[in-house]
């Protein structure tokens, strides 16, 4: 984990403790000078960063990659993962650079497989993908739930895994990834994929959401970093509410990333899921649990546990910082 990464989260948690003090007028524009006067040291690697009225263009060579200025917050992810970038996606060729823009929303197109996809900005890691599926792999028929869905590109790849006779329900709260999720059924004739615009929680209800225009779009009560630029409603439902208003008899796989709801999403259906054989993939976050930072796969492992499942927690370096996911099946007796 980057010394830097620490920093700048100290930075974020004092900004959630004195956010009802301290109006955002404030806090983005000392953020930005923060990250900005950061972004120096990034010459050491080779980099140029151009700061620019709306955008940022992180520069190495003759390559580009651009972003928002209201994404600002992953700045050091880029640069981190500049080449990998580059190794995964097509880029455009403008003045001599090969460039890459995640500013706006844009369809890119990965090199491995030429598939092209839209995204609102940052585009999902191929390699992600790939490790959702390391412990289970979906069979035709299967019924997979993929929960905080982005903009489908796992969708997809869930999509081509169960066929025609299976079904892929995904579930995206932000409007604008939404719309970028239907974009991409659309184009890739995804006749199994069910999207449904809400998110999953303990309960159902309407909760406050922080639209990102990127990858962590949230639940207003997990937290805020400097990219939440807009505050908005959503539809919430709990897991065993939606196998109910869909009318299914099984689901088989769960795959979920929604940045710290994931805790009150399976303690709130523990006597469902115990219930059932369901196999999860969980991409987990830290919590400020009694003013302590803890990563949820702790508190998932433990309530797995309460219902008869086995887990395996993996941890890898992604980005500027290690990584967790839980993966959870239930146990077999002997």
């Amino acid at each position: 984990m980057s010394v830097w990464y620490i920093y700048t989260m100290k930075l974020l948690k004092i900004h959630n403790i004195v956010l009802s003090l301290i109006p955002n007028s404030i806090f983005k524009p000392l953020f930005y000078n923060v990250m900005k006067y950061r972004a120096r040291s990034f010459k050491k690697s080779g980099f140029d960063v151009v700061f620019g009225k709306n955008v940022i263009e992180l520069i190495k060579n003759n390559k580009k990659i651009i972003i928002g200025n209201k994404h600002l917050v992953y700045l050091t992810d880029i640069k981190n993962m500049f080449d990998y970038y580059f190794n995964s996606l097509a880029s455009d060729k403008i003045n001599n650079f090969s460039v890459l823009d995640f500013s706006k929303p844009k369809k890119h197109t990965f090199k491995n497989t030429g598939l092209s996809f839209y995204f609102t900005s940052i585009p999902e890691d191929d390699w992600e993908i790939k490790e959702y599926l390391s412990r289970y792999s979906i069979k035709r028929g299967d019924i997979v739930f993929d929960v905080g869905s982005y903009c489908g590109y796992s969708v997809y790849n869930f999509s081509k895994k169960n066929g025609k006779n299976g079904k892929v329900y995904c579930f995206e709260p932000d409007e604008d990834n939404y719309k970028m999720l239907i974009k991409n059924i659309k184009a890739h004739d995804l006749k199994n994929v069910i999207p449904i615009k809400k998110g999953l929680w303990s309960e159902a209800t309407i909760l406050e959401f922080f639209k990102e225009g990127a990858l962590g779009s949230s639940i207003k009560s997990m937290g805020y970093r400097p990219t939440h630029s807009v505050k908005f409603r959503i539809k919430v439902l709990k897991l065993e509410d939606a196998y109910k208003e869909f009318k299914l008899k099984k689901i088989n796989f769960v795959k979920m990333d929604i940045e710290g709801a994931e805790v009150e999403v399976i303690e709130s259906s523990l006597e469902f899921i115990k219930n059932k054989n369901i196999h999860f993939a969980i991409s987990c976050h830290p919590r400020n649990i009694n003013g302590r930072s803890i990563n949820t796969s702790e508190i998932l492992a433990k309530l797995f546990k309460k219902i008869g499942y086995k887990t395996n927690i993996k941890v890898f370096t992604y980005r500027t910082y290690e990584a967790y996911m839980i993966y959870a099946e239930k146990a077999v007796k002997s």
